[in-house]
């Protein structure tokens, strides 16, 4: 008969797997490694969890005329509002009419307290100057959120000009970023057909030098713009496309001649001829790579119809250096120059 086995060692393993089964989950609760967080309790029933606001984001919004809170100096020419991740603020510009011709802009913002000023810029002719004025360039402020910090930008250019005769005009432009403002100064570009030519002035602030690169593009963009749009006299229409040609270059010999592209005409100038004619522009245009300009103008009091031709082509002049472009003045006589040239600098 087979001897049965003694239930006292099943009772003894069942105990020690116990045992071991304990000691096991007590070390991984002792030596596991924990997160840097440790997990929430759940809530209690009936208890509603309160989620964290998400910051406000950028838009720019309606609202009403500026009135006593947001007081500003002058004649009201524009304003904006916008809220962001700061609250909600408003851009004020105004012209100042006396003393003497300027502007004002303001920037508030609003919060606990109510609104208050954070940044404002004034600036105005020259005092006792007679005729002088001064102005927004397009209204202006331009806001949006360029560099996406969820914190709005107003930008604004304007232009002060301390004579009533032809010239010049001083020219700013303003960017409200944060708490400060950032600059570009400078002038606007003068091309007189009988006098010398005064070029436009650029200069960037240390703020405006270091901000970030779109904000930056964007000012200089609407710089860009103004000082086109200001100059003068009146820059042909066309022109703003073909902005790279501004004061570039051609000659040619036999006979000697200069051709200096502007954004009002073209001035041709001849051996043995007294006066430069100037060129007026017809039409300005793209034909595949070229740039054909089309225009009329006086050689000694007789009256010419011109076509000029520029290519990007490299041609090398007698002297023997190179140039990136060739042009081909072509007159409605039936006389054409060819020639070299290159963009300003």
């Amino acid at each position: 008969m087979k001897k049965k086995s003694s239930p006292v060692p099943v009772v003894i393993g069942l105990v020690v797997g116990v045992a071991l089964a304990a000691a096991g989950v007590w070390a991984y609760t002792e030596y596991m490694p924990r997160g840097d967080k440790a997990a929430a309790p759940a809530p209690e029933a009936g208890t509603t969890v309160q989620e964290e606001a998400a910051p406000a984001a950028f838009a720019v919004v309606d609202g009403p005329t500026p009135g006593q809170e947001t007081p500003y100096t002058g004649v009201l020419a524009s304003f904006a509002r916008w809220h962001d991740a700061d609250g909600e603020h408003i851009a004020i510009l105004s012209r100042l009419e006396s003393p003497s011709a300027g502007i004002e802009a303001r920037h508030y913002r609003h919060d606990d307290s109510g609104w208050i000023l954070v940044t404002e810029r004034a600036d105005g002719s020259v005092p006792g100057v007679q005729g002088a004025t001064a102005g927004f360039y397009k209204d202006g402020p331009w806001v949006d959120d360029l560099d996406g910090d969820g914190r709005g930008e107003a930008i604004f250019a304007y232009w002060i000009d301390d004579s009533q005769e032809p010239g010049p005009k001083r020219l700013e432009l303003v960017a409200f970023v944060g708490d400060g403002a950032y600059s570009i100064s400078g002038g606007t570009g003068f091309d007189p057909a009988d006098a010398p030519r005064i070029t436009p002035v650029t200069a960037l602030d240390g703020g405006m030098e270091a901000a970030p690169e779109v904000i930056r593009a964007e000012s200089l963009g609407i710089w860009a713009d103004a000082q086109f749009d200001l100059a003068e006299p009146p820059a042909f229409p066309e022109f703003y496309g073909f902005r790279r040609l501004d004061g570039a270059e051609f000659r040619g010999e036999n006979p000697l001649w200069t051709l200096t592209v502007l954004p009002q005409y073209m001035i041709l100038a001849m051996s043995g001829v007294a006066k430069p004619a100037v060129i007026r522009y017809e039409s300005l245009r793209a034909e595949g790579s070229d740039i054909v300009i089309d225009g009329k103008g006086e050689v000694e009091a007789w009256s010419h119809g011109f076509r000029v031709t520029i290519q990007e082509v490299s041609v090398t002049a007698p002297g023997g250096q190179a140039f990136p472009f060739s042009a081909t003045v072509d007159w409605s006589d039936g006389t054409r120059l060819s020639g070299w040239g290159r963009l300003a600098d």
